[in-house]
């Protein structure tokens, strides 16, 4: 599943973000052009992940911010940030097992 998103404080329609669930992952890659590792920050709260973006010379207007909710089933101890060819790229692993069905048993002291 891929969703788009899309919430700064910048331009209307920039930063762009795309968000890629599977079963065993999930995965929020952030286009950054402009910026550098050192110019991005990622913070976890609780299961809100956010990403502030804050050039270092000055581009006020080019600053960014936006919060996610994490999926319940991700792991917020293995979140993971990398940064390559202007993408921030921030990944998870997901918990297998979250959702079970349960058998349902006949109550015998029903009559």
């Amino acid at each position: 599943m891929t969703e788009l998103l899309q919430q700064s404080v910048a331009p209307r329609g920039w930063p762009c973000a795309e968000i890629h669930k599977t079963p065993q992952q999930f995965e929020l890659e952030v286009e950054t052009p402009g910026f550098g590792p050192e110019d991005l920050e990622v913070e976890v709260e609780g299961h809100k992940l956010v990403v502030l973006g804050t050039p270092e010379h000055g581009h006020e207007g080019a600053a960014f911010s936006f919060v996610f909710e994490l999926p319940a089933d991700t792991d917020p101890e293995g979140l993971r940030a990398t940064f390559g060819d202007y993408v921030l790229t921030v990944t998870a692993p997901r918990r297998a097992g979250r959702n079970r069905k349960l058998e349902i048993e006949l109550d015998t002291r029903i009559t």
